[in-house]
């Protein structure tokens, strides 16, 4: 059981919401006296023929007797991985076997398993074998924007601003409820938290559980975390007849089997509102986009939070995007004219990846983290290589959470491939703020992504009574158009924020989280008054038919379709017939307000002391998590 795994990272988020009554923001970015980066770190010599530097060291070490970095998990010599493949599932199977490896878990062109250290090498030469890594964190808690209090409540009850804002409770009085229908939820849960919530009305027994880390079962209420509650609470004032089942994963095929459970378990909508590392290009394809796919496969539509990574303007959001820029040649990436560095605030990193999916030779860029403005502290540097069959990603980047809780990113060019020409590089982390950064596409993240007939991504409206567009609410559009495709719009569709919640009380449930939820449960009561039942109609039937126009005219990368806003409740027998879903590939790009790549405000202005110890801490625990790790 790797249960453990899980608890200093739901710790940190719990840590974010205890503290967010006292830390309105994060810590300051200390970016004075940033310099160009003079000292190129070189990659590592290395003997190992792998082309994952995180497996790469990890071999090295272990040849030599010595334990590998925390993130590496090794079970009796043997390190867990994800092989990416194209072979058929028997086969990829049988060459795991045969060299003495064990398969945990398996969805389409990826399969998880232990592989003795020493074998990994024949394994990613094997034909099919295209890479061999650490397995990838593929359901992370969102990072909540700061709470704000609630609204207050008249009765014993508390009740969600979205159920009438939505018209759910209209549909409530015309006997609509959600019964007959099964939703699952993936999220972190705790015991005794379900147990009060339920003990006072606002949650009902969980229907079923599920709970699996690296392919070995865990114990779901031992997670303890309050976002799984505030989840099922805004899902559960949706739809109050619905039945909740209820999951936890830690990798894609943890993910992968929790939906084969809701699947044996006959549920007919996932609520998803967490984040995970990049995993492919930003235009719906990648392992977790398989997942849903098959989800959706299997008649499940599933819902996903957009992610918070914008901003207004009046503070820093934590998307950046460029394309390959180095005035003096040095082969560090100029951020902007002259500054070879990005300041961030150390939390969760989703990762840096570049437009070279699918490329015959791809450019192979490093990611070096440092722990100082002037780059003479290094922490590490990622090192894939792409030459050797490395996806252009970078993932193992290391961060310090210690001190002020900022460090420093900086892209080098190892080697130019098919050209750094067109090169359009990318950089998130789940919600802490970086230096430069913007808004659009910064809804391109692995399931918000999704292009799946049946998968929708939930942007949030924020104050939830008002009509604007939560500042924090990730936008489109996705990454197609990289890949010759047509950018889509996301999110698809949004929802109030920012809510009431016996969970999080006093504060409200905030972030695209809390908005993902409403929609998920608006989708039970029209599958139960017969309005759609496969996940493309339910998909279809809330764009078309449950929203209302919001920014500018018609669907646009803000708020998608529109806010989420249920019709009037039918009377009699349900409507036949299904309306098209608008072409809204081909309807204009809003030009929202954003800094773009401009550099944000002051931030002594806006953060305190009591900000800077919050997201330490924060930091520190997702720091700690890391060292839990495999």
């Amino acid at each position: 059981m790797r249960l453990t795994r899980l608890l200093p990272l739901f710790a940190a988020l719990l840590l974010v919401s205890c503290f967010s009554a006292q830390a309105q923001q994060p810590p300051v970015l200390t970016l004075e006296g940033e310099q160009a980066v003079h000292v190129r770190p070189a990659r590592p010599a290395s003997s190992v023929a792998l082309a994952s530097g995180a497996l790469r060291s990890a071999v090295e070490l272990l040849e030599r007797g010595q334990t590998p970095e925390p993130a590496i998990n090794v079970v009796d010599s043997k390190i867990r991985v994800e092989v990416l493949h194209d072979l058929e599932s028997a086969e990829i199977r049988s060459v795991i076997t045969d060299l003495g490896g064990t398969v945990e878990g398996e969805i389409e062109g990826l399969v998880q398993a232990l592989v003795p250290f020493d074998r990994l090498v024949a394994l990613e030469s094997h034909d099919g074998v295209q890479f061999v890594r650490p397995p990838l964190e593929a359901n992370v808690p969102i990072l909540p924007p700061s709470d704000e209090a609630a609204a207050p409540q008249n009765g014993s009850s508390t009740v969600g601003e979205e159920v009438a804002k939505s018209n759910a409770d209209a549909w409530h009085a015309a006997g609509y409820t959600g019964a007959g229908v099964n939703v699952g939820i993936v999220d972190g849960f705790d015991g005794t938290l379900w147990s009060n919530a339920q003990a006072a009305g606002e949650l009902p027994t969980a229907t079923g559980t599920f709970c699996q880390c690296d392919g070995s079962a865990c114990d779901i209420w031992a997670v303890g975390v309050e976002h799984g509650e505030a989840v099922a609470e805004v899902i559960h004032e949706m739809a109050p007849g619905a039945q909740l089942y209820l999951a936890t994963a830690c990798t894609v095929t943890d993910l992968q089997a929790a939906v084969d459970y809701f699947d044996t378990q006959g549920v007919d909508i996932i609520s998803r509102s967490l984040t995970a590392q990049y995993d492919g290009p930003g235009d719906g394809t990648g392992p977790i986009a398989t997942v849903i796919d098959n989800a959706v496969a299997n008649g499940i539509v599933w819902f996903n939070s957009a992610g918070n990574s914008a901003d207004d303007g009046s503070y820093y959001g934590s998307y950046w995007r460029g394309q390959w820029a180095d005035a003096n040649t040095n082969d560090w990436l100029d951020f902007q004219p002259g500054d070879e560095l990005m300041g961030f605030v150390c939390w969760f990193i989703n990762g840096v990846r570049w437009s070279d999916f699918g490329a015959g030779s791809p450019t192979d860029y490093d990611v070096c983290v440092f722990d100082d403005p002037a780059a003479t502290i290094l922490l590490g540097c990622s090192v894939n290589d792409q030459t050797a069959g490395a996806p252009p990603l970078e993932l193992d980047l290391p961060c310090n959470s210690g001190g002020d809780g900022v460090d420093y990113l900086g892209i080098n060019l190892y080697h130019p491939g098919n050209g750094t020409s067109g090169d359009v590089l990318e950089f998130m982390t789940n919600g802490s703020p970086i230096e430069y950064w913007q808004n659009p596409y910064s809804a391109s993240q692995p399931a918000s992504d999704t292009a799946s007939p049946g998968g929708l991504s939930v942007g949030a409206v924020d104050p939830p009574l008002g009509t604007a567009i939560a500042p924090y609410s990730s936008q489109g559009p996705t990454n197609d158009g990289l890949y010759g495709g047509t950018d889509r719009i996301k999110p698809d569709i949004s929802a109030a924020a920012c809510v009431a919640s016996f969970t999080y009380a006093p504060d409200c449930f905030n972030g695209t989280s809390a908005s993902t939820p409403a929609v998920a449960g608006a989708a039970a009561l029209i599958i139960e008054a017969g309005l759609a039942s496969t996940p493309a109609e339910v998909k279809t039937y809330l764009l078309n038919n449950a929203t209302v126009d919001r920014g500018a005219a018609g669907p646009d990368n803000v708020f998608g379709e529109g806010e989420l806003l249920l019709g009037s409740p039918p009377t009699g027998s349900a409507v036949g017939g299904i309306a098209e879903l608008p072409d809204i590939d081909e309807s204009p790009l809003e030009t929202a307000h954003s800094p773009g790549a401009s550099s944000s405000p002051p931030y002594s202005a806006i953060a305190g002391a009591a900000a800077a110890a919050a997201l330490a801490i924060v930091a520190s625990a997702w720091y700690a998590r890391r060292q839990w790790l495999r």
